[in-house]
């Protein structure tokens, strides 16, 4: 399918910016901002609403832009268990440290 949309040259601009700032071309930013819109189901807010402006789209990109899919949050569980100690005790003796 092909659609034609007209948008104010002001958005147009802010669109043109963050598809630089992605490492993105026009078409393939708007492509991929148009397809989270309409596949990520909104998820209420604190107060209920489910108003996603305070994601960071533009962050979001980047990663998965860098994630690898072969990481399994499962391998991810596994590497963590063999840590020892624990990262709270790490966090309060470099607190109790500087205070």
């Amino acid at each position: 399918m092909s659609a034609t949309i007209t948008i104010p040259a002001e958005l147009e601009q802010q669109m043109i910016g963050k598809a630089r700032a992605s490492g993105q071309q026009l078409e393939e930013f708007v492509l991929n901002t148009l397809r989270k819109a309409v596949a990520t189901p909104s998820q209420p807010t604190a107060n209920g609403a489910t108003d996603d402006s305070w994601l960071d789209v533009d962050y979001m990109t980047a990663c998965a832009k860098e994630a690898d899919p072969s990481v399994t949050l499962d391998s991810v569980r596994q590497i963590l268990a063999k840590l020892s100690g624990s990262l709270a005790d790490d966090i309060i003796a470099e607190r109790d440290e500087r205070f």
